[in-house]
């Protein structure tokens, strides 16, 4: 199966100190539409044709697995370049968060978005996401926060 795009980075905080942030990570890539039976087109009362089930590839090894996340909600900060240090996508997630006060948002928990191939040179597209937490809106949890990791350190 070819990559598929954009690719999406949970980044889960785990303790704050003066030196930084400790995060859990979870790099996510979307199944292509014909792997989606459920899939629904806004202009169709269900399903289109084309979407005829077809079973995903299974994971060779455990650190890889299938996971449907839930709808929801995120604020999203647009910008270019290479991120090539997690320090530039940190900056990028204050600089998101700092354009959010008063607006009720997941502060431990953003994700990193690169829609972009490695080998793009020019007008590189890449997003920081923070879910938005409107009353009444569910907060949907991380993958890594479902202990699908494992019992490792993370400190």
């Amino acid at each position: 199966m070819e990559m598929t795009r954009p690719v999406v980075t949970t980044q889960v905080i785990g303790k704050e100190d003066t030196v930084g942030n400790y995060e859990d990570q979870e790099m996510c890539f979307y199944l292509p539409l014909k792997y989606q039976p459920d899939h629904v087109h806004e202009e169709d009362a269900g399903p289109a044709p084309r979407h005829a089930p077809l079973e995903a590839p299974q994971p060779i090894d455990d650190t890889v697995f299938l996971h449907t996340r839930p709808q929801m909600e995120v604020y999203v900060r647009r910008f270019g370049g290479f991120m090539m240090t997690q320090e530039q996508w940190e900056e990028q997630r204050e600089a998101h968060a700092s354009d959010l006060i008063g607006k009720p948002h997941h502060d431990n928990e953003f994700f990193t978005v690169s829609y972009s191939s490695p080998f793009t040179m020019y007008n590189r597209k890449n997003e920081v996401w923070i879910q938005a937490l409107e009353p009444g809106q569910p907060v949907i949890a991380a993958v890594v926060a479902e202990g699908h990791w494992g019992d490792e350190d993370r400190s």
